[in-house]
């Protein structure tokens, strides 16, 4: 079963950096302050919209571990019969995704694909019918499913990940009645922090 989308999203405020380390992120690919952060919305019946919350990273690959006794019905085979595939619905952006086959999710409870040209502000609108293995066919239950987006910058360095739990009514997202939000500033990375100290070093020399 398909729902209706329409667009919704948070907005995200940067830190200020000094000359120093801007110099040194600005060589790494890296935006000090940058955000990472996802909103999910979905409903029981498989209708699911992600927005990427971040004002600097793409999203390129998304995991979803459902809960409370529900699976995907992504094929025609038991557990469930009328089933209905993984397929894109009316996203904002650029955004497109690779997802699993339908065969190979049948009747599991968690599923991973990737995303291209997830940017910033974009947001994902996808289908999968859900069920009960308790009455399948009917509708699921996204209440407490954990979604965990990972992060990239435009060098396809990795950033992090942020991780949602579905609960119900916790803000609205496309007027799904499950939904969250999760939004961090990312530690800087080891190697962040060896670029930002070397320009200290050649700073001293040079003084």
């Amino acid at each position: 079963m398909k729902s209706d989308f329409s667009s919704s999203g948070l907005p995200s405020i940067p830190k200020k950096m000094s000359i120093l380390g801007a110099s040194a992120l600005v060589s790494l690919g890296i935006s000090q302050g940058a955000t990472t952060g996802i909103t999910v919305g979905a409903d029981n019946f498989g209708a699911w919209g992600i927005r990427n919350l971040s004002d600097t990273y793409l999203i390129t690959s998304l995991s979803i571990l459902l809960t409370n006794d529900t699976f995907f019905d992504s094929a025609s085979t038991a557990p469930g019969t009328a089933a209905t595939g993984w397929g894109t619905q009316a996203s904002l952006g650029t955004v497109s995704a690779t997802y699993p086959s339908n065969a190979s999710t049948d009747g599991l409870q968690a599923a991973s694909f990737t995303t291209v040209s997830f940017d910033p502000g974009d947001i994902l609108n996808f289908y999968v019918d859900l069920d009960l293995y308790a009455s399948p066919d009917g509708a699921g239950n996204v209440t407490g499913a954990i979604i965990t987006a990972l992060f990239r910058d435009n060098l396809n360095n990795f950033i992090g990940t942020e991780t949602v739990t579905l609960a119900l009514g916790s803000i609205s997202l496309n007027g799904f009645g499950y939904s969250h939000s999760a939004s961090t500033i990312p530690e800087p990375t080891a190697a962040l922090l060896g670029g930002i100290g070397m320009l200290a070093l050649l700073r001293r020399r040079r003084n």
